[in-house]
């Protein structure tokens, strides 16, 4: 079996949501999960979320301002116009997650 000790755990912890009942520090002994793997899940995200709000409103403003004329390669250029330079899959996700296109 590749995760023994997951076989092992009694029922009070089986009922815990996973990441909280099989600790990194755990599964690191185990040899099928990548250690850079292992490393990602244990990094926080710097300023991601906050970046993310900040250029989300700027994309809402220049769609207003266009009146929801602008493509995703138009928003991009827009952008690169106000000196943010981002890619087109970054801009097509927020726009998506902003409910733009």
């Amino acid at each position: 079996m590749k995760f023994v000790f997951i076989r092992d755990l009694d029922g009070e912890v089986r009922r815990k949501p996973r990441k909280d009942r099989i600790p990194i520090s755990l599964m690191r002994g185990t040899r099928r999960i990548p250690q850079r793997i292992l490393r990602l899940a244990e990094t926080k995200p710097v300023g991601s979320r906050k970046e993310n709000t900040e250029l989300t409103e700027v994309i809402k403003k220049i769609h207003e301002d266009h009146k929801g004329r602008l493509g995703i390669d138009r928003l991009v250029a827009e952008l690169a116009k106000l000196g943010r330079q981002h890619s087109p899959r970054r801009v097509r996700r927020l726009a998506r997650a902003a409910g733009l296109t």
